[in-house]
């Protein structure tokens, strides 16, 4: 084996390195870094995040997001065979000073690609608040998933405030830039108090099924759609 290149991360104590996966980011099938680290400032009332995507020949390309847990997901959303970098970003807002009671918060964004990288602002943002005191259920599930509708793109996943999980596609609008459609295409009633939502292709048809993980039981729900790929 031959040292090929060395990253140095940073020693600051203050810094957590949350992600750091080997992916195609760019579809040129050379493997890239993606590397999300976040601050660890305790005195701070949310985290500070960066993302960084090194591209073979490792350049860096950085992202700027808002501040909270979040997960990196690359999907190509628009079709356009390229690889679009989404951000799905949870926080909670403790509701200091007056503000109310504590809120959980959700915001969804992308960045599409572009020649040169991908683009500096994000192609659509969605948000969503709840307050944790009407909070009935516990259900880990990502927001961006793999084709589930049969239209062969990814597809954008939620949970209702009565606790069913919807399934919403992207739709292409002017100027290159793509937003997530109103309108609901799946509407699976969960009725779990804790539960781990999976989406994988489980029988060769190319579109992806749900598995729902229960404390004592299993539940797979097969998809009807049909590809269009």
């Amino acid at each position: 084996m031959v040292k090929s290149g060395v990253f140095n991360f940073s020693d600051n104590a203050k810094i957590d390195y949350e992600q750091i996966e080997w992916l195609d980011a760019d579809g040129d099938s050379t493997a890239d870094l993606l590397l999300v680290s976040s601050s660890e400032d305790v005195w701070r009332p949310y985290r500070a995040w960066t993302i960084r995507l090194f591209l073979n020949p490792y350049e860096l390309k950085d992202l700027k997001t808002a501040n909270g847990l979040l997960g990196v997901h690359l999907f190509d959303i628009n079709g356009d065979d390229a690889t679009d970098v989404c951000l799905s970003n949870w926080k909670l807002d403790l509701g200091f000073a007056g503000r109310g009671t504590p809120r959980l918060e959700h915001i969804a964004s992308a960045f599409l690609a572009t020649e040169s990288g991908w683009s500096a602002r994000s192609s659509f943002t969605e948000k969503r608040a709840v307050n944790v005191d009407k909070i009935n259920s516990f259900v880990s599930l990502d927001t961006f998933v793999p084709d589930l509708t049969g239209n062969g793109l990814p597809d954008f996943v939620e949970l209702s405030d009565s606790g069913s999980l919807r399934v919403r596609q992207f739709e292409t609008s002017g100027e290159n830039m793509v937003s997530v459609a109103d309108s609901i295409t799946i509407d699976l009633p969960l009725q779990a108090l804790e539960s781990t939502v999976k989406v994988e292709e489980l029988n060769g048809d190319v579109v992806s099924d749900i598995i729902v993980l229960r404390r004592q039981s299993i539940e797979i729900y097969m998809s009807t759609a049909k590809s269009d790929r």
